[in-house]
């Protein structure tokens, strides 16, 4: 959070993530953190949720973002409101 504000972003278009299998603990604390203005509109996430310790589709849904899309290895998600 701290690198977004201090670099001036209030908003984020769109985020792909691929972090070798630990996207939860990369995304959990940004979903707790992050204000609803911050929300990225469009989430592709590349899908280790077997191997996760973490529900970041359940988080992601509490914070509004519904699927849009999937492919072999991603999820595409839309936030609630979106322009995207």
């Amino acid at each position: 959070m701290a690198i977004l504000r201090d670099a001036g972003i209030t908003c984020i278009d769109a985020v792909k993530i691929d972090v070798e299998g630990v996207e939860d603990e990369v995304l959990m604390p940004f979903l707790a953190e992050a204000s609803s203005n911050l929300l990225p509109r469009l989430i592709i996430i590349e899908d280790g949720s077997s191997g996760w310790k973490s529900d970041v589709f359940g988080r992601l849904a509490e914070r509004g973002y519904v699927e849009a899309g999937r492919s072999k290895h991603n999820r595409v998600l839309i936030g609630e409101g979106s322009h995207a």
